[in-house]
């Protein structure tokens, strides 16, 4: 594995490639965590493909953004410092939500998608009003271990553990730039029904329902579209099923 930081504006990302000669997947990581959630993917996926991940602005090893900036821009200027004209992309979450906006804007950069329990832009997210409370009454006191704790409790309902928690925890220090300087990504719901990319859409039946439904209403929308729901699992399916995970990737891939 080779890691470097590439240039993003005046900020810098931090990009591991595995090198290969195989057919090229990029990982997208969520919102709750960074690229150290592809951990258990990574060794049994890098015999079959070059695989390549990176950590968003602000988080894992990548500096904080200090301005204005967008994932799908981010994530092209990946694909050049590695040379890819295209690749698999295989999004989580705000991962998904990045996956599933270049594959509109630029279909010819992406050769095929994976999406797991994918943020759609433009979706109808009900309003969780209680939810939001809890987390703005804990922001104000600035009670960090509480804000991890909530996180935990709404994406980790599968169980806590040291790597679980060490990921949330660094996510949950990121978000503050995102806040700052991150730019909406283009809507892309009302506009699934144009993807011709070959799609597979995965979720854990452990998911919020919201985002349980969203993703089974992305799948309906999107032509040929697979889905595959995951029992007793939850927002890290990374982490909870690695094998089924690369084996999900390795044969949507190939087909």
């Amino acid at each position: 594995m080779v890691r470097q930081t590439i240039e993003a504006g005046n900020d810098r990302l931090l990009v591991e490639d595995s090198g290969g000669d195989g057919p090229p997947v990029v990982l997208l990581h969520s919102g709750i965590a960074d690229m150290r959630m592809w951990d258990r993917v990574v060794p049994a996926l890098s015999v079959t493909h070059r695989v390549i991940r990176y950590d968003l602005r602000g988080y894992g090893g990548s500096t904080p953004p200090s301005e204005p900036y967008d994932w799908v821009s981010d994530l092209e200027q990946v694909l050049d410092r590695c040379g890819l004209e295209s690749a698999h992309l295989v999004g989580s979450s705000v991962g998904g939500a990045t996956a599933l906006a270049l594959a509109l804007a630029s279909p010819d950069r992406v050769r095929s998608l994976v999406l797991m329990a994918p943020g759609i832009s433009g979706y109808p997210w009900p309003e969780e009003p209680q939810l939001a409370e809890r987390w703005a009454a804990l922001a104000q006191v600035g009670d960090r271990e509480g804000l991890i704790d909530l996180m935990i409790e709404v994406w980790c309902s599968a169980g806590e553990d040291a790597t679980v928690r060490e990921l949330v925890t660094q996510a949950t220090g990121a978000q503050g730039g995102e806040g700052t300087w991150w730019r909406e990504l283009d809507p892309t719901w009302d506009r699934l029904g144009e993807l011709t990319i070959g799609t597979l859409l995965m979720v854990g039946d452990l998911e919020p329902p919201a985002m349980v439904e969203a993703t089974v209403a992305a799948a309906s929308r999107i032509p040929a579209a697979r889905l595959i729901r995951v029992p007793d699992a939850d927002h890290l399916l990374q982490v909870r099923v690695p094998d089924l995970v690369v084996a999900a990737i390795q044969g949507h891939c190939r087909d």
